[in-house]
C-alpha cells in the first residue's frame, strides 16, 4: 500500500481504500473515526482540528484503508501503510498498546469505533 500524502495545513493523507471504494468492490465495509479534538494529545497541543479513519471489511476484520487529517498526518498514516502491506486485522490494531497521550492513539481509537466498542463515545444504537 502506498500512503498519498498532501502538505496543507491541517496535512492530509490517505492509504488504501476509502468507505465508499470498498463498498464499491464489494466489501461489507465499516468504518471509525476519531476526531482529534477528543484526543488526550491534541488538545495539549492545540492541535484539534481533524481526525483518523479506518476502514475495515467486517467479515475478516481487514483493515482496507485508512484516512487522517490534521497535525502529523504524513507521520501517522505510516502505521495504516504498515497494516494494510501486512493485511492486518481490525483486531490487530486494537489489541496494540498505544502509548498515552500520543497523537497516535487516534488509530486505536477509530479502531474501536469500527469495532463498535470506543472508549470515549457511546456505542451506536442497536435496532
Amino acid at each position: 500500500a502506498v500512503p498519498a500524502v498532501i502538505f496543507t495545513l491541517p496535512e492530509i493523507a490517505t492509504v488504501g481504500m476509502t468507505l465508499e471504494e470498498a463498498l464499491e468492490k464489494g466489501y461489507e465495509a465499516v468504518s471509525g473515526r476519531f476526531p482529534f479534538q477528543a484526543l488526550g494529545k491534541s488538545i495539549a497541543t492545540m492541535d484539534t482540528e481533524g481526525f483518523a479513519e479506518v476502514i475495515t471489511d467486517k467479515r475478516t476484520g481487514q483493515i482496507l484503508g485508512a484516512q487522517v487529517v490534521g497535525h502529523e498526518a504524513s507521520t501517522l498514516i505510516a502505521e495504516m501503510a504498515l497494516a494494510i502491506a501486512n493485511e492486518l486485522t481490525l483486531d490487530c490494531l486494537t489489541d496494540t498498546i498505544h502509548a498515552h497521550p500520543t497523537v497516535a492513539e487516534a488509530w486505536l481509537e477509530a479502531g474501536l469505533l469500527a469495532n463498535d466498542t470506543p472508549i470515549h463515545f457511546p456505542p451506536k444504537k442497536r435496532r
